[in-house]
């Protein structure tokens, strides 16, 4: 069976159609090549997706840290400090030793040496540590920076467009006022 191609146009002696007879015995014959070149993109791209998906269908998932607070409460109620900064924090002490990887190291460990004199920390603990400071220091330093901004907006509002009838030793009293996060950054020499 053949198909015909028309074509439409319109112009000044308005609408036309006309057939066009030649080629399409060639077009049908292209049709299932042509098929597999179109396809052949989506082709290469899932197997490029499939590749690099192998690797994680035959890798553990990563285990989440422990969860902490840097305030005790009710639910975290076992003080430790980090190994790095010294930060000290909070941990829920049945959830902590119960962690698949946290937990054995310190049960290692505390085979080893009794807990209060246990000053060595396995690679995992000082990994999660490591985190426990930067979400301090990130935490301090967000704080400080608002510090920063409150005392710049209210030197601004204190001195006015020009200056004229300022209080200067408001400005000065405002400009030597600590922000306690920054202090405590300059403590920890961070900042």
């Amino acid at each position: 069976m053949m198909l015909g191609v028309y074509t439409a146009s319109f112009g000044p002696g308005g609408f036309q159609a006309r057939r066009a007879g030649r080629g399409t015995a060639a077009a049908e014959q292209a049709t299932p090549r042509s098929l597999v070149m179109q396809l052949l993109p989506l082709i290469i791209l899932f197997g490029f997706s499939l590749l690099s998906a192998l690797p994680n269908l035959f890798s553990t998932p990563p285990v989440p840290d422990p969860r902490f607070a840097f305030q005790g409460s009710t639910r975290y109620s076992t003080q430790r400090e980090t190994g790095g900064l010294g930060i000290r924090y909070f941990v829920n002490q049945a959830e902590f030793q119960k962690h698949p990887v946290i937990g054995t190291e310190l049960a290692r460990e505390g085979a080893k040496a009794s807990s209060a004199s246990l000053k060595t920390r396995g690679p995992a603990l000082q990994k999660f540590e490591d985190s426990v400071d930067k979400v301090y220091v990130q935490d301090k330093y967000t704080q400080c920076q608002r510090g920063v901004d409150r005392k710049n907006r209210l030197k601004e509002n204190e001195i006015g467009l020009f200056g004229i009838g300022t209080d200067w030793e408001k400005v000065k009293k405002i400009e030597e006022e600590p922000i306690e996060s920054c202090e405590e950054l300059k403590r920890l020499h961070v900042l």
